[in-house]
């Protein structure tokens, strides 16, 4: 019996405990990271592989084709993949506001030092950016929990570039990330099954005017 509590009581604490993802910037370098209890996987940087494959080449009427040709596959691709994900949002939106109600912004820091090439530009640059986040704060506080954010934006009129140094730290528990994965898993199997029922719908209809014809 006790240690059935305690299985029960080890379990509710690791659901409990929230997960962390970290995101800083700082001198053009971005790291990510993810953390939960006492285990951390580095996402950023990830080391960078390059390929030295050479491309084999083409004549211009075969390049303007095949540019075409990939033109209209991905555009096609595009509108499938955008229905889907409409259809996904639309059936999944239990799930994502469980992410919403329980997902909080612990740290969010952004410091920016804004130049241009004379005063003028720096506050104009300034002012673009200001207009920018300010708006673009206040949608995300409407909809996720942030505490305290720490802001400091202002022009610099002796630098020609524009410096940037942000940290952000969010935090989700895992059984809302289990509760609204199981919303969106069996939001995204009632789509599947839709659609293969359409699918079978239109094969059905062809049939049958086909051997009417």
């Amino acid at each position: 019996m006790w240690i059935l509590l305690s299985v029960v009581c080890i379990l509710i604490v690791l659901l409990i405990m929230p997960i962390s993802a970290c995101f800083d910037y700082a001198g053009g370098r971005a790291e990510l990271s993810v953390r939960y209890l006492f285990l951390r996987m580095r996402i950023l940087p990830i080391p960078v592989t390059i390929e030295g494959e050479k491309k084999k080449r083409l004549s211009r009427r075969a390049k303007k084709k095949a540019v075409r040709e990939e033109k209209a596959k991905k555009l096609s691709h595009y509108m499938q993949t955008g229905r889907m994900a409409l259809d996904m949002l639309s059936e999944s939106r239990r799930g994502l506001r469980l992410i919403r109600r329980n997902v909080a912004v612990t740290r969010l820091k952004l410091l920016a030092s804004v130049g241009g090439e004379n005063a003028h530009r720096a506050a104009e640059n300034y002012g673009k950016i200001a207009a920018a986040l300010f708006p673009a704060l206040g949608i995300v506080g409407s909809f996720v929990n942030v505490r305290s954010p720490s802001i400091y934006i202002a022009p610099n009129f002796l630098s020609g570039k524009t410096v940037f140094e942000a940290s952000v730290r969010v935090k989700l528990p895992p059984y809302a990330i289990l509760a609204a994965a199981g919303h969106i898993g069996f939001s995204i199997f009632k789509i599947i099954k839709n659609q293969g029922k359409n699918k079978e719908k239109v094969v059905n209809n062809h049939e049958r005017t086909s051997s009417r014809g």
